[in-house]
């Protein structure tokens, strides 16, 4: 709990701009092969207005022996506010793991693009769907996903 803690407290700092957090829970379906994956997903604002800081831990359900049951996310997040519907794009690197751990063996890393959309269901409310393409060394993977977040 110390770690997830400190984690917090860099990234706050990193991102510099606390009065533009989104926190949220997200669900959706994974290709090569298809499974579902769940996790949960923050970002911050950076200094400049419309980029910010995404990092999301996912884990992936049905996974067998060998396979990476989980991960982590850090992307850069172009989105204007637009209103009821924002659109949003993301790039960023990631890592598969079979559990949080420093040793690199371990992992499989991997870059990846997307976007998608917020649709506002209250001051701050929205829900998401997002679309990502993750690239991996010898193959790729598809991931839809959708989820509510909150804006603090």
């Amino acid at each position: 709990k110390t770690s997830i803690c400190l984690f917090i407290l860099l990234f706050s700092l990193v991102c510099g701009k606390a009065a533009a957090v989104e926190v949220g829970v997200t669900g959706g379906l994974e290709s090569n092969p298809s499974r579902f994956s769940y996790g949960l997903s923050g970002s911050m604002g950076f200094l400049l207005p419309l980029l910010k800081m995404e990092i999301e831990g996912y884990k992936i359900s049905g996974t067998e022996a060998g396979e990476m049951p989980g991960g982590i996310m850090l992307g850069l997040k172009f989105k204007p506010n637009l209103g009821e519907i924002s659109p949003y794009g993301v790039i960023g690197v990631g890592s598969e793991m079979e559990e949080i751990s420093l040793d690199f063996d371990e992992m499989e890393t991997f870059t990846f693009i997307g976007g998608g959309l917020y649709y506002k269901i209250a001051p701050v409310i929205s829900l998401r769907a997002d679309f990502r393409f993750l690239n991996f060394s010898g193959f790729n993977r598809i991931r839809l996903t959708g989820g509510i977040f909150f804006h603090l």
